[in-house]
């Protein structure tokens, strides 16, 4: 079944700023049958910055589609910028009422979207006649003229009728009456004509019914009147034909009718406000849709000066009007600048024009609109207002030369004068700075500074500038001179020795009589030097859950020649077993410090550590400033530098108890002595060996075939103290299955167990997983695993042996497959000769590598070829004809490969296709169902049928005249139709041309003959007009009384004739 899409009623719009982004397919109105399933897919994109719950569900205003929804609810999670699709699939059933049913779909993201969900979107979904497979011979049938189709609707123009004419066919063998009705839509949209009939007295009446004898046809007309206010867009009523002897039997059929679209607009602009002094002007803008489509407007507006005065606000700038709605918009004008308001006179007229635009470019009645308004002008008082700011420009001008060239200069003045810190440290080799501000710099001839102690001794070479030539080479980079004020900062002095100071600044000015002026900072003081002071000392092994580390190539070791961080060099012991033990000090007022050391001696006294020392002239050592940092003492009113190292590393060889002692050396130019401090005692113990805990095979069972090698688990304790792994392998015989494979451990992890193998340093274990062994020869084996420590003579110490091992050899292997059509089917089921389409093939081939050579031949439903075979060879890959249509890879895919059928017909395709193992027999054949190419088809009427010159009726009576032969009928016919329409005449003639007269002899014996006219079409289609000849022979001419009644004689004294009475129920 095809779904049409209907005109949508609502603007279905996706802001682009939306976190959820949803498509719907279909997404407007659609079209189904009964008895088929609708499917509505949608897909949701997150597009926002967190995942989301969503519910979709069809809502319970949906009515009968929820009911016959199959998963009305749906709930999913969706990660942010990911999307989903859900499929809601509508079996509709066969005997559901068709029409037009609303459903609502709502997506929902309470928690995470609250404020852009629920989103809606509501359609219909038009349900139609279930599809009639088959007719009886005996049903009656209808037709409509014209003809219309989805792709081909009906127009119809608002205000005009539509006129559908239902040419009906009785094929049963009793009189019938039938009534058409329109189901979908109102009843004054549309109207039924029925032809007028004459009653028994001769009166004409309308009928509300056709009544037709058995085997004729008759005309209905209907005519479809929309109303006015009618949306544009495709409507599908359903027309029902009933007839009263058979009132189960329903014959429907749908016309495609298109209303055509009307784009009235009504415009009209009214001025609410339009004389305005400071305020905005105010208009009013009213939009009608007298149309039958939604518009979308887009509202301007343009003034027509080159630089626009005023500021316009339209309220909305965005409309959408149904069909009959009416908005209004409010339009401010607000007037620009207020200096280019008219001064005098009537004020300045604004023109303005509103555009408009239409969103989906229709057509728009004209698209702008023009405005005016007044913007008067100032009033008299405010000229006066000029002329008084006027004067006082004028005065404060004449000031301003006062000031600039007759006021007296006023004498320099220190505004400011103090040092940069209030205090110094000696330790940190500081000098005192000093910042000042003097005001009119202009009026300095010279500067002067001097340091003196407390108690008045000049502690400071005093230093002189002199500005009487501007300001000197040597304050330019740390002064700022401008017309008021002098500004330094950051002057450097040369005081730098301990003690306290107080400095004096001293201005002479220009001028002579005015005294120089001076001023004194407070008092400064520079700190001495202080001692370093040991404020912890501990020692800690590197690994507190361990009693031992194991030394690798290039790991960090202290020496005396070497700092803590530095490469040891020296080859290491021969059992490769050494301790880090780790050091962390504080000290403070590390600046002072000239040397640093320590030394590690048992509880005895002897030195098992030797003595280690780094000078700290020069500063902190790079390799130190891993583990060494510089900070201030916490808890001290005056801050003090604190060095703290931690973590230092020194390297012993041997176990015991070690006591390490850290000495500190001052600086020579400080007064002291060296301090010293002791760590608590360090005890390193022996470690324990490495033990095999684990050790067996993946699985019992391994066979080749699959790929599964032998694979074996083991897991070591104590890994740190392994020297090396010696795996070996033995067949169930005893037999060497294999090399012995030697891990070595010296250099750590042996790199070919890096990517199965791990190390737990808290559980100190070793632990490989699928350790593959290089055997592919089926057989039983054993494996045994021994463990070679690191202190020890270099032997095998302790060894575990694997259970019984079988490698299953692989089976014999099996022929290639041969190949098989899985699918084969044309491209449609139905093709147009008319159109001149060509029956297209599409096949699927399994296993087409064994491919050999493919048969292609086409014959009718009774087996006589129609289409010669085609053979297509694949000896060297894909025929160079199907290079277009095929692709091969495993599987060989042609998709619409041409058969050259073209002639109208039922064709049935049969597909075979030949082994490379044995091409002389088929290897697999399968047919196609019946392909219908439907013949050209050609319009089939009969337009002229008369009997001697006049229409043909249903009846013609002759009265025989006694001894005379009566005079033959005149024929004449005239039929519309193609090269393949058969026109006959029966009983007699037979077949006869399109079009063409004939002289019909008449009987001489009284009785009734039938004429039927019968036009056969090249798709089957029949059109028949049937002629009834009686010949009455003359009565004497004796006078015989009538029979009773007023009725004439029937023709047949056993049965009633239509052409005696009107058609009546038996």
């Amino acid at each position: 079944m095809t779904n049409y899409q209907l005109p949508m009623t609502n603007d279905q719009r996706s802001d682009g700023n939306q976190s959820l982004s949803v498509i719907t397919n279909p997404s407007g109105d659609s079209v189904i049958s009964a008895g088929e399933t609708f499917e509505l897919r949608v897909t949701i994109g997150n597009q926002g910055f967190q995942g989301a719950i969503i519910d979709l569900f069809i809502d319970d205003s949906s009515g009968a589609l929820k009911s016959w929804c199959l998963n009305p609810y749906e709930r999913f999670a969706l990660s942010s910028g990911s999307s989903s699709e859900v499929v809601f699939s509508f079996p509709i059933p066969v005997e559901a009422i068709p029409g037009h049913y609303t459903y609502l779909m709502v997506i929902d993201a309470p928690k995470h979207y609250p404020e852009e969900t629920p989103i809606r979107h509501q359609a219909t979904l038009q349900v139609l006649p279930p599809i009639q497979e088959a007719v009886q011979s005996n049903d009656p049938t209808f037709a409509l003229t014209p003809v219309t189709t989805p792709e081909k609707p009906a127009p119809l123009q608002l205000g005009q009728s539509l006129i559908v004419t239902v040419l009906v066919h009785n094929r049963s063998n009793r009189v019938d009456r039938f009534r058409l009705t329109c189901t979908d839509l109102p009843e004054l949209w549309w109207e039924v004509h029925y032809p007028e009939g004459i009653n028994e007295l001769g009166l004409v009446i309308i009928p509300d019914n056709l009544a037709l004898n058995p085997g004729a046809k008759g005309e209905v007309t209907l005519e479809f009147r929309f109303p006015v206010n009618t949306k544009a867009g495709r409507y599908l009523p359903t027309l029902r034909l009933t007839g009263e002897n058979n009132p189960d039997l329903i014959l429907l059929d749908v016309v495609y009718i298109e209303v055509l679209p009307r784009y009235d607009l009504r415009m009209d602009l009214r001025t609410l406000v339009g004389k305005v002094r400071r305020e905005a002007a105010l208009f009013q803008l009213r939009l009608q849709n007298e149309g039958n489509t939604l518009r979308q407007l887009r509202l301007t507006v343009r003034e027509d000066q080159e630089r626009p005065i005023c500021v316009y606000q339209l309220n909305p700038d965005r409309l959408k009007l149904d069909q009959g709605e009416q908005w209004q918009v409010d339009l401010d004008a607000k007037p620009g600048p207020w200096w280019r308001r008219p001064l005098f006179g009537q004020g300045r007229t604004l023109n303005f024009y509103v555009e408009l635009t239409d969103d989906y470019q229709l057509p728009l009645p004209t698209d702008q609109i023009e405005g005016t308004f007044l913007w008067q002008a100032r009033p008299w008082w405010q000229l006066l207002l000029g002329i008084l700011a006027g004067l006082g420009l004028l005065g404060l001008f004449i000031f301003t030369l006062w000031w600039l060239f007759f006021k007296p200069p006023a004498p320099p003045r220190i505004e400011a004068f103090n040092s940069v810190s209030p205090s110094y440290s000696a330790a940190n080799d500081d000098f005192i700075y000093l910042n000042w501000e003097i005001r009119h710099p202009r009026q300095i001839r010279g500067l002067q500074i001097l340091g003196r102690s407390p108690n008045g001794n000049v502690t400071s070479i005093p230093v002189s500038y002199d500005l009487s030539r501007g300001l000197p080479e040597s304050l330019q980079e740390f002064c700022t001179r401008s017309w008021r004020r002098l500004v330094c900062g950051n002057i450097r002095t040369d005081a730098r020795e301990p003690g306290d100071y107080i400095f004096e600044l001293k201005v002479t000015p220009k001028r002579s009589r005015v005294s120089p002026i001076i001023a004194k900072t407070n008092r400064i003081a520079i700190a001495p030097i202080p001692l370093p002071e040991i404020l912890e000392f501990k020692a800690t092994l590197a690994q507190p859950d361990a009693t031992t580390v194991t030394v690798r190539e290039g790991s960090p070791t202290v020496s005396s020649s070497n700092p803590p961080n530095s490469q040891n060099t020296t080859n290491p012991p021969a059992n490769n077993q050494t301790n880090t033990i780790e050091l962390s000090w504080q000290i403070s007022n590390p600046s002072a410090i000239a040397q640093l050391g320590w030394i590690g001696r048992n509880p005895d006294g002897v030195v098992n550590s030797e003595e280690q020392r780094t000078d700290l002239d020069s500063g902190l050592p790079d390799d130190w400033r891993r583990y060494c940092t510089f900070d201030n003492q916490i808890g001290s009113l005056n801050p003090v530098e604190v060095l703290s190292c931690a973590g230092v590393p020194v390297t012993v060889d041997e176990f015991g108890n070690y006591i390490f002692e850290l000495t500190v050396i001052p600086d020579p130019r400080i007064e002291g002595e060296a301090q010293s401090a002791i760590a608590d005692v360090i005890e390193i113990k022996a470690p324990e060996p490495p033990k095999i805990i684990e050790f067996q095979p993946t699985q019992p069972r391994y066979e080749v075939a699959k790929g599964e090698p032998i694979q074996l688990n083991w897991a070591i304790s104590n890994s740190d103290q392994i020297e090396a792994l010696v795996l070996k392998g033995r067949s169930a015989e005893g037999f060497v299955a294999m090399p012995e494979m030697r891990f070595s451990f010296h250099q750590g992890l042996p790199e070919p167990l890096k990517s199965i193998c791990d190390v737990f340093d808290q559980l100190n274990q070793l632990r490989c997983r699928n350790v593959t062994i290089p055997l592919s020869q089926g057989g039983n084996y054993q494996f045994q695993l021994g463990v070679i420590p690191k202190r020890g003579t270099g032997e095998i110490t302790q060894t575990e042996t694997t259970a019984t091992i079988a490698l299953v050899p692989p089976p014999p292997p099996l022929p290639p497959p041969s190949p098989q059509i899985l699918q084969l089917q044309p491209g449609q089921p139905t093709y147009s000769e008319e159109q001149g389409e060509e029956i297209l093939l599409s096949w699927e081939i399994e296993n087409a590598e064994q491919l050999q050579e493919v048969q292609i031949i086409g014959r009718d439903t009774s087996g006589i070829a129609r289409v010669p075979a085609r053979r297509y060879r694949f000896d060297s890959g894909i025929p160079d004809v199907l290079q277009p249509y095929c692709i091969l890879a495993g599987r060989l895919v042609c998709q619409n490969v041409p058969t050259s059928a073209r002639q109208g017909g039922e064709y049935i395709f049969e597909v075979s296709i030949f082994n490379k193992q044995n091409p002389s027999e088929v290897n697999d054949r399968q047919q196609t169902e019946v392909i219908q190419i439907l013949p050209r088809t050609y319009p089939l009427a009969i337009t002229d049928f008369t009997v001697n010159g006049e229409t043909a009726p249903l009846r013609v009576v002759v009265t025989l005249q006694p001894e005379t032969r009566p005079d033959p009928l005149n024929l004449t016919w005239t039929v519309i139709g193609g090269p393949d329409t058969r026109v006959e005449l029966l009983p007699s003639p037979g077949t006869v041309a399109l079009s063409g007269t004939l002289a019909y002899p008449i009987s001489p014996q009284p009785g009734q003959e039938t004429l039927t006219l019968t036009v056969t079409g090249g798709t089957g289609k029949q059109l028949q007009r049937t002629l009834v000849i009686e010949t009455v022979l003359l009565p004497p001419s004796e006078t015989s009384p009538s029979p009773p009644g007023d009725r004439p004689l029937p023709a047949a004294p056993d049965g009633l004739s239509p052409a005696d009475l009107p058609p009546q129920f038996d």
